[in-house]
């Protein structure tokens, strides 16, 4: 089984009239390892336990003026993949619906690498079972 997980950094740039939403960033594996309290794997999967850094408000400034001031907020973003060798060929699930021709390629990066960025990408789980959950 494989699990990747990643943080984005939402930017939202504010000024006296407008609000406006900036393109979320990955947050570097380096600082997004501090986050991670706990990872394990369980009898149903995997369990990471995460504490999401604070919203708060960065201030862009150019000769101590303040010029642009933007709200920071962060989200996670997990993917996993079960990967079955039968023998003939490997499998990988979750598998695309019967209607589907797509059959899982092994050197085919878009089936073997997570794209964070595509909510439905074939063959990864793309979503917590239990957003926000504590326990």
């Amino acid at each position: 089984m494989t699990f990747k997980l990643q943080l984005l950094r939402h930017r939202v740039k504010q000024d006296s009239n407008h609000s406006v939403p900036l393109a979320p960033q990955q947050v570097p594996d380096s600082e997004m390892q501090s986050y991670i309290l706990r990872e394990s794997a369980t009898p149903d999967g995997y369990e990471y336990i995460v504490r999401t850094p604070s919203p708060h408000t960065e201030t862009t400034k150019f000769l101590r003026i303040p010029l642009s001031t933007h709200n920071v907020s962060y989200s996670w973003q997990p993917k996993a993949q079960i990967r079955v060798e039968t023998g003939i060929r490997e499998l990988a699930f979750p598998a695309p619906p019967p209607k589907d021709s797509t059959i899982f390629d092994a050197k085919d990066n878009e089936h073997t690498e997570p794209d964070f960025s595509d909510k439905k990408q074939l063959f990864w789980i793309n979503e917590f079972s239990n957003p926000g959950a504590t326990g």
